[in-house]
């Protein structure tokens, strides 16, 4: 039988009472009826209150969002119904998406400066020729977690420089929206880079530039040509680019349909496999990198992030013992 909740429940619960809340297979809805759970969409629709949870359908005077299926077992989608109208059938749309007219505020979101190499150069204090560093390892096994990783890199000139062999690769986040200009930098482990960058304004939870890269020229390019084209994804590899994505809307999408979006998404992974990445996903293991929910270690524009003690913290740690 379905599950449901009232805004005084919620509000018991949560402290939020504006919404209804509604668990309820197809299966069951098809099959038992259950007049709670039609009481409740009802309640939704009188009251313009949203729906909470899982419920495969809705009442009122709205047109129906309706998937057509074979069996409820197996769940292979055969047409699909959006507001009345059947908009895909087969595996395939049938009538094309219909971008809205985008606002400018939409399409200009980028208010960084252009950067320099030289913004990408970590620098330690001291005189040290070698020093310990602190950089995320993904996870081979587990998508998006990143683990503690320590190694020995060398200083030159007072910089603290990746290291391809151990890879070790810079990675960094340019705030975007012209409140604070940070770009740190910190390391990171697992992408086996062993040439160009790889960069996106497509990143949760702030959507600033992020970008993983062998070296400070390329990581340059990387982000200045992300910014100037209001937000993309890019692949660059000796300053040229290999793979290119333009993300106008916000910075995070593209009135592109679906078809052409996986299209140009693989060219971009491939982009990056030729760098030397062996993830499946390289971008979509590249963009969570500033969740800070996800353990142990982030990177947002504040730099370094313990996400288990939420706190900065340097990705140098001090001089070669």
């Amino acid at each position: 039988m379905g599950f449901t909740f009232g805004p005084e429940q919620h509000r018991e619960a949560q402290a939020w009472p504006e919404c209804i809340g509604i668990w309820e297979t197809v299966q069951e809805f098809i099959t038992e009826r259950d007049e709670k759970v039609l009481g409740a969409l009802d309640l939704a629709a009188r009251s313009r209150l949203p729906v909470f949870g899982c419920a495969p359908m809705a009442s009122g005077r709205r047109l129906a969002n309706i998937l057509l299926v074979g069996d409820l077992a197996a769940f292979g989608v055969e047409r699909v119904i959006a507001k009345g109208r059947l908009v895909a059938e087969n595996g395939r749309m049938i009538r094309p998406a219909e971008p809205p007219t985008r606002s400018h505020g939409l399409l200009r979101t980028f208010q960084n400066r252009r950067v320099q190499p030289s913004d990408f150069q970590l620098r330690a204090d001291g005189t040290a020729q070698a020093v310990r560093v602190l950089s995320m390892r993904m996870s081979q096994d587990v998508p998006f977690v990143r683990k503690r990783r320590e190694a020995t890199l060398a200083v030159q000139d007072g910089v603290v420089y990746p290291d391809l062999e151990q890879d070790v690769l810079y990675v960094t986040v340019v705030e975007r929206f012209g409140k604070t200009s940070h770009h740190p930098v910190a390391f990171i482990s697992g992408f086996g880079l062993r040439e160009g960058a790889m960069a996106s304004s497509a990143s949760p939870d702030d959507n600033n530039i992020l970008c993983i890269g062998t070296n400070p020229a390329d990581i340059c390019e990387a982000v200045n040509r992300v910014a100037g084209a209001g937000g993309g994804q890019v692949v660059v590899r000796g300053g040229e680019g290999l793979a290119w994505l333009p993300l106008p809307i916000g910075g995070i999408v593209a009135d592109l349909p679906p078809e052409e979006m996986a299209i140009e998404e693989a060219k971009l992974d491939d982009a990056a496999r030729q760098l030397g990445c062996t993830f499946a996903s390289p971008f979509m293991y590249m963009i969570f990198l500033s969740v800070t929910a996800i353990p142990d270690y982030a990177m947002t524009d504040l730099g370094l992030i313990d996400c288990v003690n939420l706190r900065v913290v340097s990705p140098v740690l001090g001089p070669a013992g």
